[in-house]
């Protein structure tokens, strides 16, 4: 356990913890861009999951399933339910801990909750051509991971 840990980017004493995903896709624009997400691996929580099959919300597209708009209240689009359990697109607060009418800050509920907006986050994908066909996609790697057999990492440094 220990060693996947730190295969994983470190422990939570060291404020950074790791999500992964068996797999990472995103439908087409006629889908909405509804995320398929599969099974989770780490030490974060699992904050994905429960976005997995919604459609992604914008200001100007509500596609989620609240009565208003996610975007709007979390400040950013994401893969909204009803609203959210994780969104790495909310505002960034200094100093993590943060006072606002709603969960809009830059969290994974499961790991610091929905009012600590999380330091750092990474996003990671190894090519995958059956999951990733036709859809453009950026990925970085910092020479202090190994490469996992994985298509999505997500992970957050909180000091």
């Amino acid at each position: 356990m220990e060693s996947e840990k730190k295969k994983g980017g470190g422990t939570q004493e060291e404020g950074k913890v790791f999500a992964e995903y068996a797999s990472f896709r995103v439908e087409p624009e006629a889908d909405f861009y509804k995320l398929r997400v599969g099974r989770y691996h780490g030490n974060a929580g699992d904050s994905l999951t429960w976005h997995n099959g919604k459609q992604f919300t914008t200001l100007d597209r509500d596609h989620d399933t609240y009565t208003g708009n996610c975007a709007h209240y979390q400040k950013g689009g994401w893969w909204y339910n009803s609203c959210a359990h994780s969104n790495l697109n909310g505002v960034w607060y200094r100093g993590g801990h943060y006072r606002s009418r709603y969960q809009d800050g830059v969290y994974w509920a499961e790991f610091r909750g929905g009012a600590y907006s999380l330091k750092k986050v990474l996003s990671m994908s190894e090519d995958n051509d059956r999951t990733f066909s036709g859809i453009k996609r950026d990925c970085a790697l910092d020479d202090r991971h190994e490469q996992h057999n994985t298509t999505f990492t997500c992970e957050t440094h909180t000091k």
